[in-house]
């Protein structure tokens, strides 16, 4: 699980520097509102939505506290990838196999 922990790291850094080097070039607001009138950047968004809806799915299922599952896809929605690469960092601390990290094995 050591090296789930690993990339979790490594891509929460990588998007880190990403948001942060943009909120630097334009605020987001303003990006936000270029980006829905570009078809590929709205095509891009859509994606990330429907994969964050994909992995709300996963986090409700192997979650056991529906509070817990609840509060992880609140912020999966609002604060995307961070989210989950926090979700997945932690879940990969506490399991001794890729069954537990999962849901698979409890």
């Amino acid at each position: 699980m050591k090296a789930v922990q690993i990339l979790c790291i490594v891509l929460f850094a990588v998007l880190t520097y990403g948001i942060v080097r943009a909120s630097l070039v334009e605020n987001v607001l303003v990006g936000g509102e270029r980006m829905l009138r570009d078809p590929w950047s709205l095509a891009t968004l859509v994606d990330a939505y429907c994969g964050f809806c994909v992995a709300s799915v996963w986090i409700w299922a192997v979650e056991r506290k529906k509070s817990v599952a609840a509060a992880w896809i609140v912020a999966l929605m609002l604060l995307g990838n961070l989210a989950s690469l926090t979700w997945l960092f932690l879940r990969a601390r506490r399991a001794s196999s890729l069954g537990e990290l999962v849901g698979i094995a409890r």
